[in-house]
């Protein structure tokens, strides 16, 4: 993509808007499912994940002080009142079945704080408006630990909340000064799993700056913490083991057809994975496995599933034992 400058005669900044926001992050644990959820009063917004044994499904909703609606498609929704109980009720209503169901709840003493920029120019030359939407995030969790700290401060790339604005702040003064399209600058940060020996992070980044599609990142770090490094798939797991790999493709063929994926019969394993109570979510981006049309592919794979290939000395292998 060739990108193109031009030198604005006018500018219309009279949308100009600045927001920030914090997300609580609660794990809700129940028989049949859990929900991640990430929930802002201010906003009366919550986003999150429903995890079943073998699935993952997004969801966006509402949040009005301990009460909540979901809506995550192709699951269903869910209501969700007197949160603010250890244990609660959950009515659910799934493939048009609506069912009570019990969750318990575990505050991770961890928030989501989230900035929100948005601007506008008039590009003369082509008589048309122009618009820039930036959203980033970062991560905070209340801990003694000083490795979980450091690991925080990591993953946020040693960002705080003055040099998070900062960023966006030459972001659009670069967009004023040389953009002729719109932009869209989308940055979400989670918490996947955590207990006292790993945290599971990662960011979801989109970009859009012009031509046909915006373009994707999933960033996925796995944390030891008691190192505070990094823990690589390839030191985990025996990749290579072909009955590993026939796992694998026959978890895609059974998700996505064969007009969907490049090639069917040699798959290139990610190297991207996110850690799950019951398994490992493996992700693949874009072109990666696939054409763009596809969008982000994931596959989920249990413990139990993985317990032949674990590596010896495996940082993640202790996780099979969490499984009722």
């Amino acid at each position: 993509m060739i990108k193109k400058t031009a030198f604005c005669l006018s500018l219309c900044a009279s949308l100009y808007a600045y927001d920030e926001n914090t997300f609580d992050i609660s794990f809700l644990q129940g028989k049949n499912f859990d929900i991640q959820l990430y929930s802002s009063l201010k906003s009366n917004t919550s986003y999150g994940f429903i995890q079943t044994q073998e699935n993952q499904y997004n969801f966006w909703g509402s949040a009005k002080k301990d009460e909540y609606y979901l809506n995550a498609t192709d699951f269903g929704t869910c209501a969700l009142k007197n949160t603010k109980k250890d244990i609660f009720e959950a009515l659910c209503k799934i493939n048009e079945e609506t069912k009570e169901f019990i969750f318990s709840k575990e505050n991770l003493n961890a928030k989501i704080y989230q900035i929100n920029l948005k601007d506008q120019k008039n590009i003369i030359d082509e008589n048309k408006t122009i618009e820039f939407d930036y959203i980033d995030s970062l991560l905070s969790i209340e801990s003694k630990d000083k490795n979980l700290q450091k690991i925080v401060d990591d993953f946020n790339e040693n960002l705080d909340k003055k040099s998070l604005l900062n960023k966006a702040n030459q972001a659009l003064k670069k967009w004023k000064n040389e953009e002729i399209s719109n932009n869209e600058i989308l940055n979400q940060v989670y918490v996947f799993y955590y207990d006292k020996n790993i945290i599971s992070l990662g960011k979801n980044a989109y970009s859009y700056t012009g031509g046909a599609h915006g373009m994707v990142n999933f960033q996925r770090k796995t944390y030891d913490i008691s190192n505070m490094k990094l823990i690589d798939i390839k030191n985990e797991l025996m990749l290579e083991d072909n009955r590993f790999q026939n796992i694998i493709l026959q978890k895609l063929k059974e998700k996505y057809s064969e007009d969907d994926l490049f090639d069917t019969k040699n798959i290139k394993m990610s190297n991207i994975f996110e850690v799950k109570k019951n398994g490992l979510i493996f992700i693949w981006e874009p072109y990666d496995i696939a054409p763009y049309s596809t969008g982000v592919i994931e596959i989920f794979v249990s413990f139990k599933e993985l317990k032949p290939f674990w590596r010896k000395n495996s940082k993640l292998a202790h996780l099979i034992e969490s499984i009722k």
